[in-house]
């Protein structure tokens, strides 16, 4: 890898707010955010194309008992990362001569770990009865959870900055993933067998990756970063990973065990295209943590990095949930179908909870990068008491509506919390002065989409229109989307 000049600017934000970050940094940010973007992009696409497809074939009520196992799945998955890549994307960045070896203990740890938790999956398997689609599907799933051990060799990439080797190994196994399970759909096997595909592709892609990374390695001495110094730095960021998991995703797993019929179908929809939009701002903030990480010592440097990122999130990943908001009723007819017309209102509440993730995301990250451990873990333990007790309480009275409100409000009280937090330690003066101009581009695209909300057909692509031609016509774009569209005017004087 080439030597770059990481030396850090102190030049004064520009009279249009823009802050001047070193430019280095932020450019090898960017870069990576936008390989990470491509991905996103790419996986969102088939992602979609096989939503349509088999939610329309299995209908809600057989899609519902995929979705849900699918949903325990993920947690459990979420589980077995147990914060690895969250220590490492945050200690590489700082402890360039120990990768090595912080990654082979990350192995040893994590595939020790993942074993008992496929073990924890397989006893939900057979508690909800595994002769149950939704009980089989759990069982078919609970192999490939060891292989989330492997996770740790992802880290590699995202500090290295060479992202795009690791997106051409997941384009790729999720080409052949989509295809499989479109097939499989179509030849009527049913959900069990979905969940094979599955795990078989998760299973091949943490492999792929995992020998990929040991070839950026094998030259670098091996070091003495043992396991348990490892698991000890890994222990509380892994209780707030999990913690984060469970109330972002506990919602639709407590659906499973309540409700039956097609309002599971309807919900477990809707929250899967919640799921990939809210990557958006996950990849962004992914890439930026190593840097979070790296500059967190000075307060200034951290405070121009923080400002660019949002600038980037702000034009991305917060007008894609607007537009989800405003055209529900045309996203659920062209990614699921009409038969889930039920998952209009609900994809209408959680895209409000999509915009509060955003920030949510953003400050999660940021907090992650400087140690705030203990606040990270109060807001979490009062995120999870209030979807898990909310759920419970009000889910067999009021249906799958209040699951999808309790996501929303469970979003901001983690914001709230986050920023009670941060505001006490960083001033966020130059992310609030990056962030007016594209706000009045979305306020015009809104006002676009409702008077020509008769013709959704018409109004979803001149909203998009109105939203870019006015982002442009303010100066309101990151200066890094200069480079990546050439004549695009930004913000920057």
């Amino acid at each position: 890898m080439t030597t770059t000049d990481l030396t850090p600017s102190h030049d004064a934000p520009s009279a249009s707010g823009e802050p001047p970050a070193p430019p280095s940094l932020a450019k090898r940010v960017a870069g990576s955010a936008t390989n990470l973007a491509g991905r996103r992009f790419v996986l969102m696409a088939l992602s979609g194309l096989t939503a349509a497809a088999i939610t329309r074939i299995l209908g809600p009520t057989t899609y519902g008992s995929y979705g849900a196992a699918i949903a325990t799945w993920t947690l459990v998955g979420a589980a077995a990362d147990f914060g690895f890549s969250l220590v490492l994307s945050r200690d590489l960045a700082r402890e360039t001569g120990s990768h090595r070896s912080m990654i082979r203990a990350a192995y040893h740890v994590g595939l020790m770990w993942s074993v008992p938790l496929a073990l924890l999956l397989a006893g939900l398997a057979i508690a909800a009865d595994p002769s149950s689609p939704r009980g089989l599907s759990m069982l078919v799933l609970a192999p490939s959870v060891i292989a989330f051990g492997l996770l740790p060799g992802r880290t590699i990439f995202m500090v290295l900055y060479r992202t795009r080797e690791m997106v051409l190994i997941d384009v790729g196994v999720a080409v052949v993933q989509s295809a499989a399970m479109i097939t499989v759909a179509a030849a009527g096997l049913g959900a069990p067998a979905l969940a094979a595909v599955v795990s078989a592709t998760t299973a091949l892609n943490m492999c792929l990756i995992a020998l990929l990374a040991r070839r950026h390695l094998k030259h670098q001495p091996l070091g003495s970063y043992g396991r348990r110094r490892f698991a000890r730095r890994a222990a509380p960021l892994g209780l707030l990973s999990i913690m984060t998991q469970v109330y972002l995703m506990i919602d639709l797993v407590i659906v499973g065990w309540y409700i039956t019929g097609p309002s599971v179908g309807d919900y477990a929809a809707a929250s899967r295209m919640l799921t990939i939009l809210t990557g958006v701002a996950g990849l962004v903030t992914s890439a930026a943590l190593p840097a979070f990480s790296s500059q967190r010592d000075d307060r200034e440097d951290l405070q121009d990095l923080l400002a660019r990122v949002w600038h980037w999130l702000v034009v991305t990943a917060l007008p894609i949930f607007v537009g989800l908001a405003l055209f529900a009723p045309l996203a659920v007819k062209i990614a699921v179908g009409p038969q889930y017309d039920g998952a209009i209102p609900l994809l209408r509440v959680l895209a409000l909870a999509g915009m509060l993730s955003v920030v949510a995301n953003f400050l999660g990250t940021l907090m992650v990068a400087t140690d705030q451990t203990r606040s990270l873990f109060l807001q979490n333990a009062l995120a999870i008491t209030l979807n898990v007790g909310g759920n419970i309480l009000l889910l067999p009275r009021y249906g799958v509506i209040a699951s999808a409100w309790l996501t929303a409000a469970t979003e901001l009280l983690v914001c709230a919390g986050a920023l009670l937090v941060m505001t006490r330690r960083l001033s966020f003066r130059r992310a609030a002065a990056v962030t007016g101009r594209p706000l009045i581009a979305i306020l015009l695209a809104v006002g676009v989409a409702l008077a020509l909300s008769r013709w959704e057909l018409v109004a979803a692509p001149l909203c998009a229109v109105a939203f870019v031609a006015a982002t442009t016509a303010l100066h309101g774009w990151p200066k890094e989307f200069r480079i990546r569209v050439p004549g695009l005017p930004t913000s920057a004087a």
